[in-house]
């Protein structure tokens, strides 16, 4: 099992891939996105700069086993994802998901959800992905379960 870790670390390490870096200090707010068990990738949008993904993804579950906890670490997955955004100015979060689809049919299915907000320096959200069935959906909500009162949906777009 050790095998294929090291090669999806290397892989990963290899890949160089860009992944959003959020601000740090107290004008900024945490956002720690969920899912509803749906592996999906967390996404910040920077104008001009288009949506950035979080450097880790949602993973589909945790486990008691160690060897997949140590190959979600790997493929920098987990089922929470926290990442930090400037406060005080309007900002969009996404969710992209696709998954492959049935036999005969090669079009993977896709589904993105994005939202925009103004989160308050200092503050924490969650930011919940959802699937269901053929419809995806983005929620934010304060550290205490209240929807974000400025949150409202809006097209995948990052311009």
């Amino acid at each position: 099992m050790i095998r294929p870790i090291l090669l999806v670390s290397l892989v990963a390490l290899a890949s160089g891939c860009s992944h959003y870096h959020g601000p740090e200090g107290s004008d900024a707010a945490t956002v720690v996105f969920t899912s509803n068990r749906v592996a999906a990738q967390p996404m910040v949008c920077l104008p001009g700069k288009g949506f950035q993904s979080t450097r880790y993804a949602l993973s589909r579950h945790d486990s008691d086993l160690d060897a997949l906890n140590e190959l979600n670490e790997a493929m920098r997955k987990n089922t929470e994802v926290t990442t930090s955004v400037p406060g005080g100015a309007p900002i969009r979060l996404g969710v992209k998901f696709s998954e492959p689809r049935g036999m005969g049919n090669p079009t993977p299915f896709r589904c993105n959800a994005a939202v925009m907000f103004t989160p308050q320096a200092g503050a924490s959200y969650s930011a919940h992905f959802v699937r269901d069935g053929s419809q995806c959906g983005l929620g934010v909500s304060l550290a205490d379960g209240t929807p974000a009162p400025d949150a409202v949906r809006v097209p995948w777009a990052c311009d």
